[in-house]
């Protein structure tokens, strides 16, 4: 038995490095790049992809009381939490951390059905209220100390984006001052997000507001009040919604 342990290991530390080696050769080689090479970078890739662990790290935690279906965890850091209460659904998802000490928490009655979850940075936080559905989005705190919230009974369609930071620094050539600093985004209760809109850093939704399908909001979305266009204006005031017709 411990000879068989013994030769099982020596043979998966050959391919390992087989695999390796290979790659370095065609990472650093100046062959042409045919179709055959492409396909066999991609496969390495996929291979050592394989290899790393999904979870990097220490003190991560996994506290899921809900439903959590066909979610891909893509975590590299330490002490991170992702929290979910009872009755609350997370599917078809990709979660991805790459930093220390940030929460994903998912409220009771939260659906999630799908997209892409991320955090780029130290004590970051989303928070998904009661009662929201998503039924596409890709949420973003990007850059330490940030936060996404969302209220309860929201409702986002799909090909949403909610961003709190550009990526990429713009810089004041007079001053050589960075001048697009990452910002909070903050969605209050009973808010509707239509179809492929981008909510982006600093933006605020007030209570019962809606977004017009395909808007970009940068700032506030008062009380009871529809936007849309790009970027998003005012198109009417005190109005609500409801998910029936």
């Amino acid at each position: 038995m411990e000879q068989s342990s013994k030769h099982e290991l020596k043979n998966k530390l050959i391919k390992e490095y087989i695999i390796v080696k290979i790659f370095n050769i065609i990472k650093y080689s100046n062959i042409s790049e045919t179709k055959e090479f492409q396909f066999l970078k991609t496969l390495i890739k996929s291979l050592k992809e394989k290899r790393r662990k999904p979870i990097t790290g220490l003190r991560n935690t996994i506290n899921n009381l809900g439903l959590f279906y066909k979610v891909k965890y893509d975590i590299i850091g330490n002490d991170n939490l992702i929290y979910s209460e009872k009755k609350s659904l997370l599917t078809n998802a990709i979660v991805s951390i790459r930093g220390n000490n940030n929460r994903l928490i998912i409220k009771s009655g939260v659906r999630y059905k799908g997209g892409y979850i991320r955090f780029e940075g130290d004590n970051c936080l989303i928070s998904l209220g009661e009662d929201t559905v998503v039924a596409g989005a890709a949420l973003q705190v990007v850059e330490s100390d940030r936060k996404i919230i969302i209220g309860q009974d929201c409702m986002f369609s799909i090909g949403i984006h909610v961003w709190t930071s550009d990526f990429h620094s713009i810089v004041d050539l007079s001053t050589g001052h960075r001048i697009n600093e990452s910002k909070d985004v903050l969605i209050g209760n009973h808010v509707w997000v239509g179809e492929g809109s981008l909510i982006l850093k600093g933006a605020t939704l007030e209570d019962g507001s809606i977004v017009a399908a395909r808007s970009v909001v940068t700032g506030n979305v008062p009380k009871n009040t529809i936007v849309g266009g790009c970027p998003a204006k005012i198109i009417k005031q005190n109005v609500d919604w409801k998910r029936s017709l």
